[in-house]
């Protein structure tokens, strides 16, 4: 008996709706992550279209959810590369601090590469990128830079 989580669709043994989860809070759904959601970023490397996997996925339920949030560890690989290939838009919590600011750019450069490909298949049309600071950082700044939205 296999857990029913999101590791589960990228192996391809259950579909995305099979691993709703109904939370008691009223139109909030989940699905769920654990350690071997890190096995996918090796076991995708010769997939075909591994770009893709999770937007198929969602392209099948997402007509039941007015919003889909995927949370992403901060790293840029092949799992960050699905959610960018399944996402209009992006928000990005940030650290107001150089290294987070460092990987921000990281970050970025990784978003226009996906949006400029020459695959284009990549499919990402963002309307905007919201990077926002994380508390108690956000309070000090937000004055003056209370959001930060970059088109790109």
């Amino acid at each position: 008996n296999k857990v029913k989580n999101i590791y589960r669709i990228f192996d391809s043994s259950i579909l995305l709706s099979e691993a709703i989860i109904k939370t008691s809070i009223p139109n909030l759904d989940i699905i769920t992550s654990n350690i071997d959601l890190v096995a996918a970023e090796i076991e995708l490397v010769d997939q075909p279209e591994r770009e893709y996997i999770l937007k198929k996925a969602l392209n099948i339920i997402k007509k039941r959810y007015d919003f889909i949030i995927i949370d992403c560890a901060p790293s840029l690989g092949l799992i960050t590369l699905n959610a960018l290939a399944s996402s209009d838009s992006i928000i990005i919590p940030i650290q107001c601090e150089y290294f987070a600011l460092e990987g921000l750019g990281k970050l970025l450069n990784t978003i226009k590469s996906v949006l400029f490909s020459k695959t284009a298949r990549l499919a990402a049309k963002f309307t905007d990128v919201v990077v926002f600071p994380t508390p108690p950082f956000w309070l000090a700044i937000a004055k003056t830079l209370p959001i930060f939205i970059i088109n790109i």
